[in-house]
């Protein structure tokens, strides 16, 4: 399955972010590269009116749908810089809210924004595991977006690359939201993700 959001800056801003909020698990020595962000914001499905005849989401597309989510907050979050997206609250908790939320916050304090994004191309989604209350959702995301320097337009990040990234979940009382990325692997001037 092939995901795609089509917003050119945004992909290489979201790769940018992606780093930043995914991180890792060693203390970070250096200063993160500018940071790319996705597409637009689709919020956790409202399951409390069962007036309707559609049947409430599964917990599988619920938790696709935070992805989905996380994904979107990233890009409309940081065209431009918004540290106060409330994409921020709906999708994201913990380290993976402070990581994006300092990384647009940094984006915003050097003037830079995502400019003409050409989409965060995203495969091979897919849950690995999921309970009650955590997920765990792999996929592959090229980056092949512009980061740019709000005032001039000048291009701060436009190498393209290719990352597996696997993201944890906690289900809220208002749903699933993303806790944790963290980038597994990262191919340096790739357009395609290798599982394609």
């Amino acid at each position: 399955m092939v995901r795609s959001f089509r917003s050119p800056a945004l992909v290489a801003l979201a790769c940018s972010l992606l780093l930043v909020a995914c991180g890792s698990d060693e203390p970070d020595t250096a200063t993160p590269a500018p940071s790319v962000v996705a597409p637009a914001i689709t919020p956790a499905p409202d399951t409390s009116n069962t007036s309707t005849t559609e049947p409430p989401p599964t917990d599988e597309q619920a938790v696709l749908a935070a992805v989905d989510c996380y994904w979107a907050t990233l890009l409309v979050a940081n065209d431009p810089p918004n540290p106060d997206h409330p994409g921020y609250q709906t999708c994201f908790t913990g380290d993976a809210r402070a990581r994006a939320i300092a990384s647009t916050l940094k984006n915003q304090q050097s003037g830079y924004t995502a400019r003409d994004p050409n989409g965060v191309a995203r495969s091979g989604t897919r849950i690995i595991s999921i309970t009650a209350t955590d997920a765990t959702v792999a996929e592959c995301f090229v980056d092949d977006g512009v980061l740019t320097v709000a005032s001039t337009g000048a291009a701060v990040n436009s190498a393209v690359s290719a990352s597996t990234v696997e993201f944890d979940l906690e289900r809220s009382q208002d749903g699933w939201q993303v806790s944790k990325a963290r980038s597994i692997e990262k191919w340096e001037m790739a357009n395609t993700c290798p599982t394609d």
